[in-house]
């Protein structure tokens, strides 16, 4: 379970930085699992970022399969 106490907000650059990773490896298992966690702890669900990031990572490879899965999570 998330401790909202200590993780209030967002780190500002986070999602910059997994997107660096994605660029390394766009379907590194942890990394996908961390953004999972951050999806559901900070409710990103609907977040134009989030949508973007994951559709940019789609157009870039159709055959990625974390990134379909993340989508409809």
């Amino acid at each position: 379970m998330s401790n909202r106490a200590a993780f209030p907000t967002l780190p500002p650059q986070e999602l910059d930085f997994l997107m660096e990773m994605f660029a390394e490896d766009a379907k590194n298992y942890h990394v996908w699992t961390y953004r999972h966690w951050l999806v559901r702890h900070f409710n990103l669900w609907d977040d134009p970022r989030e949508i973007r990031d994951v559709d940019r990572l789609i157009n870039q490879d159709v055959r990625n399969n974390s990134a379909w899965s993340h989508r409809y999570l």
